[in-house]
């Protein structure tokens, strides 16, 4: 009998718990309505032409090195030949959709990630994960206004 008094108070708060973050998947992050992670070293230059600079990167939970692609305020890091995370400083670059940039209020997220928005930190950031790979978005402002957005890995 206390098996089952246990077993259905266990479930009952399992199924009426929610979720307090969001999660998306990778297909939908997209800068300027294109899709970049996981594409080719060339789809990325193809797009953006030659950086202003390439440096040397190293990606030390995987321990390999691979390369920094820097552009007008935009950032791509290059391991094995694809685009494995970005950062977008600029204000010229959409993401996701046209209300997320740069400059956005933090309110532009709240339609797509409401309870990530809801359970917002102190520390100025918004975390997504993503659904389908290990990684995540961080969305970093000040005074409410979006100040950067980024991909990492876990």
């Amino acid at each position: 009998m206390k098996k089952l008094l246990f077993l259905t108070t266990f479930l009952f708060i399992s199924f009426s718990c929610k979720s307090q973050y969001d999660s998306i998947h990778s297909s939908s992050l997209k800068i300027n309505g294109r899709t970049y992670l996981g594409k080719s070293e060339s789809f990325l230059l193809s797009h953006f032409g030659k950086p202003s600079s390439k440096e040397i990167f190293f990606f030390e939970m995987d321990n390999i090195k691979g390369y920094k692609y820097t552009y007008n305020k935009i950032a791509f890091y290059v391991s094995e030949g694809k685009i494995n995370s970005f950062e977008i400083t600029g204000d010229r670059y959409t993401f996701i959709n046209s209300k997320i940039k740069i400059g956005s209020n933090i309110s532009a997220l709240k339609e797509l990630f409401p309870d990530s928005y809801k359970n917002r930190s102190y520390q100025n950031c918004i975390t997504i994960t993503l659904s389908d790979i290990d990684k995540f978005i961080v969305f970093e402002w000040d005074y409410f206004k979006i100040e950067k957005i980024s991909v990492y890995d876990f």
